[in-house]
This record gives structure tokens, sequence and C-alpha cells, in this order.
């Protein structure tokens, strides 16, 4: 009997991606950078007017300006990791001509020092790194980091969330904010500072295996929690929090496993849940984070046509529908689970996603580091391709019930290995 079930589920899935394949083509690409032995973990578009840089943060590549002037674009900088002592590139922000520069290896098993960079990209052909703060010891890399008129926040990780200001010449370590209180630590189901979001005066933080955490930022340089919120549904299952965007009272939150959360934080001392997309079952026995289908890891709200933008790991990129909150929808996808090509980050301007792809084994299997542009000017549903959406959705449960099948048969010692 196990060998019929997942010989069925086998053929059912096969017919699964038949009708994918037959499907109207996903969004298109508008170029594809391959990045070489390098990780690019994110981008950021120049938000200066007339400039047609992108900055790319490479991990251990460093630093990297590309020109948009031509299509696809080319490298006209570069600044080496060993700008930044050796630390790896791994986010950005920026204020006119200044860039801040999230430092640190989030992927280190042993660790990383944690930093933060400040690079004058008043000509973006010519990066100048102005002054660099560095943590003391080794602790868990970076993540992320915002920046405000009056203070610099740095997403490190299991260190928490560290505050720094900087007069024009030189950065200052203000304070460190360890959400939900307790002793930093890099342990894998500790909270990690994933995620930083700045709306008015409040900091929304990605707090990983901690939820959704709010500090109230009115005093810059002093931040205080306010408000943290976790998905009752998990149970003792991670609350993995990775990303967060914020638009008036709506928090949409990319929660790795468990797709996508939209919350009510008006009140930050009660958030409330209002719509969940949850296309893997994250909730469920058959999800244990590594071999889900997706991983949804940073997110960008396109407003204005109200869709969310996700990078998803095995799932590349996805594009959910929040015009009615209580009920987001998938109405757009870039490739499928199972492709041997993995997502880690995503940047939107305008109606083209830019997602990072990278070389990885845990917890999705990525194999080419790449950027690569996508336009999406208009949903699936306009190119007539919602079946394919629901077919790939049906794929990815077929897959893990396979496995499942396939486990349980394992165990009873009647399947050959290969």
């Amino acid at each position: 009997m196990p060998h019929r079930c997942a010989a069925a589920l086998v053929v059912a899935t096969w017919a699964a991606l038949c009708v994918a394949r037959e499907a109207p083509a996903e969004p298109p690409l508008v170029w594809d950078v391959p990045t070489g032995s390098t990780l690019p973990l994110a981008t950021l578009r120049d938000e200066r007017a007339g400039s047609d840089a992108l900055f790319v943060a490479h991990k251990a590549g460093g630093l990297a300006v590309w020109s948009l002037a031509v299509s696809p674009p080319v490298e006209v900088a570069r600044l080496a990791a060993s700008a930044f002592g050796g630390l790896h590139v791994v986010h950005l922000a920026q204020r006119g001509d200044r860039l801040f520069v999230a430092l640190g290896d989030p992927f280190a098993l042993a660790g990383s020092r944690a930093g933060l960079a400040v690079v004058d990209v008043a000509d973006p052909a010519a990066p100048a790194h102005l002054d660099q703060w560095t943590s003391s010891g080794v602790v868990c890399g970076a993540s992320d980091v915002e920046v405000s008129d009056a203070a610099i926040y740095l997403g490190a990780m299991g260190l928490g969330v560290v505050v720094l200001t900087f007069d024009g010449v030189a950065l200052r370590e203000e304070t460190t904010v360890v959400p939900g209180g307790g002793t930093p630590s890099c342990g894998f189901l500790a909270p990690n500072v994933r995620g930083l979001f700045l709306a008015g005066d409040r900091l929304y933080v990605g707090n990983d295996g901690g939820g959704l955490v709010v500090l109230d930022a009115s005093a810059p340089t002093a931040p205080v929690e306010i408000g943290a919120y976790a998905n009752p549904a998990l149970g003792g299952k991670p609350q993995a929090y990775n990303h967060v965007v914020v638009d008036g009272a709506l928090a949409y939150a990319a929660v790795d496993y468990c797709g996508l959360e939209i919350l009510d934080v008006a009140d930050p001392a009660a958030i409330a849940p209002v719509g969940w997309w949850n296309p893997w079952g994250c909730e469920t026995p058959a999800n244990v984070w590594f071999d889900s289908p997706g991983h949804a890891n940073e997110i960008a709200l396109d407003a204005a046509r109200r869709r969310v933008v996700l990078s998803a790991g095995d799932s590349e990129v996805l594009v959910v529908d929040v015009s009615d909150p209580a009920n987001p929808a998938l109405v757009d996808a870039v490739g499928a689970p199972g492709n041997g090509r993995g997502v880690w980050g995503v940047e939107l301007e305008g109606n083209v996603a830019v997602a990072t792809y990278i070389v990885a084994a845990i917890p999705f299997q990525g194999g080419v580091n790449a950027v690569r542009a996508f336009d999406l000017p208009e949903p699936a549903a306009a190119r007539g391709a919602v079946a394919a959406l629901g077919a790939l959705a049906w794929v990815a449960r077929a897959r893990r019930r396979v496995r499942s099948a396939r486990a349980r048969v394992r165990v009873r010692g009647s399947l050959p290995s290969r």
C-alpha cells in the first residue's frame, strides 16, 4: 500500500507539472547579471533624481555600484570587503549622498562581528569609506539597517538593535536594544533581529524566532519596546518573522515558512491579526522548516496597486494581492519549487522587481548567484495564468506528501534506497 500511495502522488504531481508547463509565461525577465562566486544579498536603487546607480550588497564581495544606463547593468565601482575590515556587506540604506552599510556575515557558523559603515556616494562611480563602527567581539553578524534624521538603527541579529549617530565625520554608538529583553544569543531558534522598518516614530522589528516587535523611537537614540506579536497558531514551532513593511495601520510581515501575515498595528500594545497567506501549511507537522517549498524573507509593498512582493527562497518571487487585507491572494509568481534557483532578497522599483539569487543548501536549494529584474506590469490573472499558479501551489503540497509518504515507507524498511 505505501508503494501505491507514493506512486499515485508522483503521478499526480507530474500531471500538475504538465499543466503548469502549458500555462502562460511568468513575468518577463528584464535583465540578468550573474555574480560569479559572490552572493548578492541586497540591492538598493539610488534615491537621488537623475542617478542611474544601483548599489549591490555583495556579501564577501563587498559593495558594488552598477549603472542602469545600459541593460543589463554594468559595474562601475566596487569597495572590496577589505575596505570594511574584512566584514561582509549584507544590507544597505541611503540618505542623500550617504550610504549606510550593514556589515557582518549572518550565515557564519562561528559567528561574525557586526558593523556599520558610512560611505560617501556623492559620485557613485567613486564611493569613499568615511567611518565605521564594529562590535567589540564576535556576535552573529548583521542583517539590516534603517536610518532617520536623528539616528541609525542596525539590525545585528542576536545582539539586537544597535543605535548609532553620525555627525558627518564619525559614528557614535548610543545604545543597544534587545527586543523581548533577555541576553543576546546566536542560537538557531533564538530571537534574531532580521528586518527593520521605520514608520514615523515607530521602529518595527522582524525578530525572527521572537515574532514581530514594535519600538517607540520618539526619542531616536533611546527606543523602547511598546508591543510584540507572535502567531498563536504555530504553538511551539519557530516564529520566523524575517522582514516587515508598514502602511498606515497595517503591517505586512514576511514569515519565512509561514508566508505573509497582515497585522493591525494601530495599537502596538494590542496587535491584532487581519489576514494570513499561508501557502505551505507551516503550522502542520508536514512542514518542518528546512523542507518547506518556500521561505519568505524580504518584502516590498506596491501601495498604489495593493500588492506585496516577496522573496521566497525555493519559490523565488511571489506577488500577493492585499487589496482585501483579510483575504490575501497569490496573483503572480516567478519560478517554482525544485528548479534549483533560490531568492534571498527583493527590491521593488515601480513595476520592476529586482531579485537577488544566491547559492544555498539550507533551508532552500539555490544553484546560482545572480541579480535578476522582472517586469510586473499586471497580475498574472490578467495574463490568464491563475490556473498555473494554482497548479504550482498544488505541486508544492503534493511534493511534501510524496516526501512524507517516502519517509513513512523508509521507516518500515520496504522502499529501495535508490
